[in-house]
């Protein structure tokens, strides 16, 4: 490509960003500028330079509003008429652009077509590019994923994201229908679809959803006979006009409906076809979303899970495990008229699973958090049991981070539950020894020989100094401070040794030890002679001290 084509090609550019009604004019010798750059595309070698260079022309000077075709009978004034051939013009030339685009397969032009779609919010043909893009996901699939998860991701207004999530969920709903043979490429970008629209934010309640679909029932009732003034009044209006609260509402509904819709059925055909990595990618999603979906998804979500978690038929690996488990604690903490059943078995189903990882990953910390420190109190024998298998993983690896954390964690539960302390001693004469095998911790045999001792003990020779000095610690019953996460005991781990520190709770003094209450003060005489007068009458409480008995 020389120089002299590149440097037409900027000119014809700059001409139409700098004066876009001369740009969209014919010219005296023929098509106008718009058209002869918009002819390039078909050249094997000025192709991609073109598009990508109408592209960012088309992001520059299409308005904010959607466009319509005008007729030419209406009567207008002047000024109003020349902004309409202007807008007859570039409808026309987009609308090829676009026809251009679709039908062209490279990945330039799907590209492009991202690009569009990020920077036209509810612009025309927006539908139509979506779908092109979720049906090229096949071939451009880290293309399209990246695209729309970061469109989805940064929209505050939900009107694309109920656009994009709407293709998204009718695209794999349609390829996991009964009978349709799937390839593993598209099954691959069907799971990178979900995981993208699954980074949306949706801020609403259900019950503002519900209030959003009464509203729009009445609205149709009433207004019908304004329905085409009103539709022309929607397409007029500037895109970043001020959108009314409701009808924010309505596409977050829309788009939780879709997402709903769409994890159901992936669910489904998950667990019909045992793949793994659906299950997990539809139950990461479905434990994002559990404060807004209805009860009867939360019944049914929760039927399947414990069927996967439960049945000795079914084989999931324990990523797979763990996210359903995960799934299940979100889905039961949000959902107050689940809460109250009996949820015994999804503990069960972790302490199994515990027994399964091989390092501390973000999904276990989050379970262990779910189940030890954001629920109601458990038995003491089934913290004693998760006590010593978050010990038992941590003697078991020789990976620092992983011996943090899993004894930062065990320390944390022993501080939440302090009659687990009782399991972290040898219990010698017990006459049986503790079950680390079994996957049930109520017949772990918590309190017998062996277990969380030995692992105290190994973890103390550790290559890590901080981890060393914790066991120490954690052997002689030295507490943590019992916060509410687990992952809050440790500072960043950058895999350094100084940069790796517990939060420890500051030993308590006596009271005549403190700041203030030296030998010789008036604040200690005041504490000791409360003490002589209380030792003297026989007994009573001195403030500071406590009670004293004699």
């Amino acid at each position: 490509m020389s120089k002299a084509t590149k440097t037409t090609i900027a000119t014809l550019s700059q001409s139409i960003i700098t004066n876009p009604t001369g740009g969209l004019a014919p010219t005296e010798s023929g098509p106008s500028q718009l058209s002869q750059l918009t002819s390039l595309i078909g050249h094997p070698l000025l192709g991609e330079l073109a598009m990508k260079s109408l592209t960012l022309l088309y992001c520059d000077i299409l308005p904010s509003y959607r466009l319509r075709q005008h007729s030419s009978n209406e009567q207008v004034k002047k000024e109003e008429r020349k902004t309409r051939v202007f807008e007859n013009r570039l409808l026309s030339a987009f609308t090829a652009f676009v026809g251009l685009l679709r039908r062209d397969p490279s990945r330039c032009s799907t590209r492009c077509l991202v690009e569009l779609v990020r920077a036209k919010e509810g612009g025309n043909f927006y539908g139509q590019m979506v779908q092109t893009l979720v049906r090229r996901s096949v071939g451009h699939g880290e293309i399209v994923a990246g695209g729309l998860g970061e469109i989805v991701e940064r929209d505050r207004r939900w009107q694309a994201s109920s656009v994009i999530i709407g293709e998204v969920a009718k695209h794999c709903n349609k390829g996991w229908k009964d009978g349709v043979k799937r390839s593993p490429a598209t099954d691959a970008s069907m799971r990178s679809l979900i995981l993208a629209v699954t980074r949306v934010n949706l801020r609403v309640t259900k019950e503002e959803v519900e209030a959003a679909k009464l509203l729009g029932r009445s609205n149709k009732k009433n207004g019908k006979k304004d329905a085409l003034k009103k539709e022309v009044e929607d397409e007029m209006v500037e895109g970043d006009a001020r959108e009314s609260k409701s009808n924010i509402i309505r596409w977050q509904g829309d788009a939780l409906d879709s997402l709903v819709r769409c994890y159901l059925q992936g669910m489904r055909v998950g667990v019909e076809e045992s793949d793994e990595a659906l299950v997990d990618v539809v139950m990461k999603g479905i434990g994002k979303f559990g404060e807004l979906v209805n009860s009867d998804v939360v019944v049914e979500v929760v039927r399947v899970c414990k069927r996967l978690l439960t049945s000795e038929k079914v084989l999931m690996s324990t990523s797979s495990s763990l996210s359903c488990v995960l799934c299940v604690y979100s889905l039961l903490s949000h959902n107050l008229e689940e809460t109250g059943k009996d949820d015994m078995w999804v503990l069960t189903a972790l302490y199994k699973q515990m027994g399964r990882v091989g390092g501390a990953g973000g999904t276990l910390l989050q379970c262990v958090d779910r189940a030890v420190f954001k629920r109601r109190e458990i038995r003491v024998t089934t913290v004693g049991a998760l006590v010593k298998r978050a010990l038992a993983i941590g003697a078991g690896t020789s990976d620092g981070k992983t011996q943090a954390v899993m004894l930062g964690t065990a320390r944390m539960i022993i501080a939440r539950y302090k009659s687990a302390e009782r399991g972290t001693e040898e219990e010698e004469g017990a006459g049986e020894e503790y079950d680390g095998v079994v996957d049930d911790p109520e017949f772990s045999n918590v309190y017998g020989e062996g277990g969380a001792y030995w692992e105290f003990a190994n973890l103390r020779f550790s290559h890590i100094d901080e981890v060393r000095k914790s066991a120490l610690d954690g052997a002689n019953l030295r507490r943590m401070d019992a916060t509410s996460d687990p992952k809050k005991a440790l500072v960043k781990w950058e895999g350094r040794e100084r940069d790796f520190r517990y939060k420890m709770r500051e030993p308590r003094k006596h009271p005549l030890e403190r700041k203030g209450v030296g030998v010789g003060s008036g604040k200690r005489r005041k504490i000791m002679k409360d003490v002589f007068v209380k030792v003297k009458e026989g007994k009573g409480t001195v403030k500071g001290v406590g009670r004293v008995v004699v």
